[in-house]
């Protein structure tokens, strides 16, 4: 009982001393969070409480955001929460993937998520640890990733949860996309929209622009234009779902698709400026907008500035891929990826 005690008022000490350091700038959700946690006994419901803490210290706290992660994580150990868990550790294999973007931690804690999720049975996270390897083996290009996307559609289809599965078909989408096999891309991203339609208005968005892409490169213009203008139809029903960059983001792919060039940049120019002030700018985040940006210049026929842009973001691109690509983490996807294929033969 001691010892409950003593972990209780050291977890209270540390949510006092963050929150005496953040006080200024604290979100009402977190201070929300805060007060559930210490007023909640039961583990299984403060894992998930630290969980949604952590979140919201991501963008401009990581530190912080970590330092909860590993409390969610503390607190399903202790009470034998194997999918608590597997979240929390996925979520860390998270934030390391793209928001402290060090590849080689996130690895560990993909080895370690999906050993977990497997022992236990657990598809939604097996399928969300496949998909983030697959992520990492395509940036560290060890070899052919597609048996890594295949394991994590397997285990969406298993995971009896809508979310994860059309997380999957989504990434699936962009992945044949991006090898030009527009049909696969095409079934995929029609299989997402099916799935994210009578859940999530901002998803469902995000998916149909990816379409509206596609469609495009496929030389169906007609049809893009057609989708562009029954997506615009929802915008009164956003939530901002997946937060204030995705939102503005897909704002501006939106009014690109319309042919409404003015307000595309006016959302860009609003995220840029947002972003770059930040006390961390994000340059996963400026390349998606640097590259939204210059599609809107293309679009309109400003070579000149999306020549500027451009430069922008290759140098966005650069950077990230220096990061990224360390010997460390290549190594350890390569020893993972091979420690997989001996598990699937010794089956």
């Amino acid at each position: 009982m001691l010892g409950v005690i003593r972990r209780s008022t050291l977890v209270l000490l540390g949510l006092f001393l963050i929150g005496t350091l953040a006080r200024a700038g604290e979100q009402p959700a977190a201070a929300r969070l805060k007060w559930q946690i210490g007023n909640t006994h039961a583990d299984t419901t403060r894992s998930r409480l630290f969980l949604e803490l952590a979140k919201q210290y991501e963008a401009e706290n990581p530190d912080s955001c970590l330092y909860f992660l590993n409390h969610s994580l503390k607190a399903a150990q202790r009470c034998g929460d194997a999918f608590g868990a597997a979240r929390a550790m996925c979520r860390l294999v998270y934030v390391y993937l793209y928001v402290i973007k060090d590849e080689a931690r996130a690895i560990g804690w993909l080895n370690r998520a999906r050993e977990t999720a497997a022992r236990h049975g657990d598809h939604r996270h097996l399928a969300e640890c496949y998909e983030m390897l697959c992520v990492v083996a395509t940036h560290q290009r060890t070899g052919d990733p597609m048996p890594l996307l295949e394991q994590a559609l397997d285990h969406a289809e298993k995971s009896n949860d809508w979310l994860i599965l059309a997380n999957v078909h989504l990434y699936a989408g962009d992945v044949y996309r991006r090898m030009k096999n527009y049909p696969k891309a095409e079934a995929h991203l029609v299989r997402a929209m099916a799935i994210y339609e009578p859940h999530d208005p901002d998803r469902w968005l995000s998916s149909g622009l990816d379409y509206c892409e596609l469609l495009e490169e496929s030389g169906r213009s007609a049809q893009a234009m057609i989708l562009a203008r029954r997506l615009a139809g929802v915008r009164h029903k956003l939530r901002q779902s997946d937060g204030h960059f995705v939102y503005t983001n897909d704002m501006a792919r939106l009014f690109i698709r319309l042919k409404q060039y003015d307000r595309a940049r006016e959302y860009l120019t609003y995220g840029i400026t947002r972003e770059r002030t930040r006390s961390r700018p994000d340059t996963l985040r400026l390349s998606f907008y640097y590259q939204t940006l210059t599609d809107t210049y293309l679009a309109q026929g400003d070579y000149r500035n999306a020549y500027l842009t451009g430069i922008d973001l290759a140098e966005a691109r650069m950077w990230l891929q220096r990061v990224r690509q360390t010997r460390d983490a290549k190594l350890r996807i390569m020893e993972l990826q091979s420690a997989m294929t001996t598990e699937k033969n010794e089956r």
